[in-house]
C-alpha cells in the first residue's frame, strides 16, 4: 500500500510544471499583486481597477477558448504555449513597471491586469486540455499532485525576498512551466475522438454535454459570486490577501491529498450539485451573521470562502476532464463553458460588491448588503439546480458525477446509476444483465461510462445505437470499446459477452 501511495504522489514533469504555474498564479488569486509586490503600492483604487481588468479578461478568455474550440479554426493549435506565455510575461512586466513609472501607474496596472488575465486563462485552458487528453489515471493523478505541490512551492516563495520574487516570476518561473507544458503537449494523442470529431458535425453531442454540466456550473458559480462579494468588502485591507492566499493554497493541498487517499483506498464518486446542497446551509448562515460581526470576522470569512472556492475549482477541472473523455467533447470547450460561467459569476459578485461600497451609508452598511445579496442569490441558485421545471419531482443529482475508480483490488464501488439509466426516457431495471455487468465492473474496476457501454453491447446494441442512446459519436463508442477490451483482456465482442455471462448474479454469488 505504501508503495502505491508513494507512486501516486511521486512528482512528474507535468505535475511539477502545473504546480509551479498554480503557485505563481496564486499571486493573482486575491487582488492580482499579492503577496510579492510592495504593500504601499496596493491602494484600493489600484487594486479595484487591476482586478476588474484581470478578471474581465479571464472571463472573456474562457468563453473565447470555448468558442474557438467549437468552430475548430485551428487558431488554438498553432504555438499554443507561446500565445499564453507572451501576454503573461508582458502582464508581469507591466506590473513591475507600474511601481517605478509613477506618472502612468494606473495605465500600466490596468494593462498588466488585462494581459495577466489573458495569459492565465490561456494557460488554464491548455493545462486542462493536457489532463483530459491523457489516460484517465495519469491525467487526474498529475492534476491532484500538481495542486498539492503548488501549495509547497507557494509557501517556499516566502523564503525569497519580495522584490526578487516579483522579478523571478516572468524571467525564470514562467519559462520553466511553459517548457513543462510544451513537453506535456507532445505526449497528447491527437487522434482521439475529442479532437477528431468536429463539434459542428456533432452538435447534439455538445448540447448534451452542456446539459450535463450547467447545474454543476451554477452551483460552483454561486460560491464564486459570494467570493466576489466578500472580496469587494475586504479589498480595502491588503493584508487580507496573504491570509486568503495561505488558506486557499492550504485548502488545495488538503483537498488534493484527501481525494488521492480516498481514490486509492476505496474509490470516490462526487457530485457538485449534491455537495452544494450540503454546504449551502453553512455558507448561507456564515453570510447571514456578517452584519453583526467585526472586521476580524470578515477577514476569516473571506479566507474560508476562498479556500472552499479553490477546492470547487479543483472539482471543476476533474468533472470537465471526465466529461471530455466520456462524451468525446473538446476539452477546451467543456472547461471554457464551465469556467466561463463560474468566473463570470465571480466577476458579477465583485461588481455588485463594489457598487454596494459606493452607495452604502450609516443606516445600511456594506456588510448588510453583502449578507442579504449572498443569502438571497444562494437560495435562488439552490432552487434552480434542485427543481425539475418540467415536472414536480426534484432532481437532486443532476449532471455527470466525478468518478475516481480505485486501483485497490479490495475496493468495491457502490452500484452505479449509470448501469440502470443509459438514456433519457429509457431505463433498464435490476435484471440479470445489469447485475452481471455490475459484478464485472467491480472486479475489473470499470468506470460508469464503460459499464454503460458493456451493458448495451451485451444487450445486442450496435455501435450506432449505443452512440444514439448515450448521445456521443460513434468514434467515442469505439474508443470506449478499445479501453474496455484492454482492461478485460478480450479481443472481440463475443468474448466480452461470454465473459459477462460467466458471472452469477444470484445473492449467494
Amino acid at each position: 500500500m505504501r508503495d502505491v501511495i508513494v507512486g501516486l504522489v511521486r512528482p512528474t514533469l507535468p505535475a511539477m510544471g502545473y504546480a509551479l504555474f498554480l503557485a505563481v498564479n496564486a499571486a493573482g488569486v486575491w487582488g492580482g499583486v499579492f503577496p510579492f509586490l510592495p504593500l504601499d503600492f496596493q491602494t484600493y483604487d489600484l487594486l479595484l481597477w487591476f482586478y476588474l481588468a484581470q478578471a474581465g479578461t479571464l472571463f472573456v478568455t474562457f468563453f473565447a477558448g470555448a468558442r474557438l474550440s467549437f468552430t475548430g479554426n485551428g487558431f488554438l493549435e498553432k504555438a499554443p504555449v507561446l500565445k499564453a506565455a507572451l501576454p503573461y510575461f508582458l502582464g508581469w512586466c507591466g506590473l513591475i513597471a507600474a511601481i517605478y513609472v509613477h506618472d502612468h501607474t494606473v495605465e500600466l496596472t490596468v494593462a498588466g491586469g488585462a494581459l495577466l488575465g489573458l495569459g492565465s486563462g490561456a494557460f488554464y485552458l491548455q493545462w486542462q486540455r493536457y489532463f483530459a487528453a491523457t489516460a484517465e489515471e495519469v491525467g487526474e493523478r498529475n492534476m491532484l499532485t500538481g495542486g498539492m505541490y503548488a501549495a509547497a512551492i507557494y509557501f517556499a516563495l516566502y523564503l525569497i525576498p519580495r522584490a526578487i520574487t516579483a522579478l523571478l516570476i516572468p524571467t525564470v518561473f514562467l519559462p520553466l512551466f511553459s517548457m513543462a507544458l510544451t513537453l506535456a503537449n507532445r505526449t497528447i494523442d491527437p487522434n482521439q475522438p475529442m479532437f477528431q470529431d468536429g463539434p459542428r458535425q456533432n452538435q447534439r453531442v455538445y448540447r448534451r454535454a452542456f446539459a450535463s454540466m450547467w447545474r454543476s456550473a451554477l452551483c460552483l458559480g454561486g460560491f464564486a459570486l459570494c467570493t466576489g462579494l466578500i472580496r469587494a468588502t475586504a479589498i480595502e485591507s491588503p493584508t487580507i490577501g496573504s491570509l486568503v492566499n495561505i488558506l486557499s493554497m492550504a485548502g488545495l493541498f488538503v483537498a488534493g491529498l484527501a481525494v488521492l487517499a480516498l481514490w486509492q483506498l476505496k474509490g470516490l464518486r462526487l457530485n457538485i450539485v449534491k455537495l452544494y446542497q450540503f454546504t449551502y446551509p453553512v455558507v448561507a448562515t456564515a453570510f447571514l451573521v456578517l452584519p453583526a460581526t467585526r472586521l476580524g470576522y470578515v477577514r476569516w470569512l473571506a479566507a474560508a470562502v476562498y479556500a472552499l472556492y479553490s477546492i470547487g475549482l479543483l472539482l471543476m477541472m476533474l468533472q470537465c476532464a471526465q466529461t471530455s473523455r466520456a462524451r468525446g467533447v473538446e476539452p477546451m470547450f467543456a472547461y471554457g463553458m464551465f469556467g466561463g460561467i463560474v468566473y463570470g459569476m465571480h466577476d458579477m459578485g465583485f461588481i455588485m460588491g463594489s457598487i454596494g461600497h459606493q452607495i452604502t451609508n450609516q443606516l445600511v452598511t456594506q456588510n448588510t448588503l453583502v449578507s442579504l445579496a449572498s443569502v438571497y442569490l444562494l437560495g435562488i441558485l439552490f432552487f434552480a439546480v434542485t427543481v425539475n421545471f418540467r415536472g414536480t419531482a426534484p432532481r437532486l443529482l443532476q449532471g455527470d458525477s466525478i468518478e475516481l475508480v480505485s486501483a485497490h483490488p479490495s475496493a468495491v464501488p457502490p452500484r452505479p446509476k449509470s448501469v440502470e439509466r443509459v438514456a433519457e426516457g429509457e431505463r433498464f431495471h435490476h435484471d440479470r444483465v445489469a447485475k452481471q455487468v455490475y459484478l464485472l465492473q467491480t472486479e475489473f474496476r470499470l468506470s460508469d461510462r464503460e459499464a454503460e457501454v458493456v451493458d448495451l453491447v451485451v444487450r445486442g446494441n450496435t455501435v450506432a445505437r449505443i452512440a444514439e442512446l448515450l448521445t456521443v459519436s460513434e468514434n467515442t463508442v469505439r474508443t470506449h470499446m478499445k479501453r474496455i477490451y484492454t482492461k478485460l483482456s478480450v479481443h472481440r465482442k463475443q468474448e466480452l459477452i461470454e465473459l459477462v455471462e460467466r458471472y452469477d448474479p444470484s445473492p449467494t454469488a
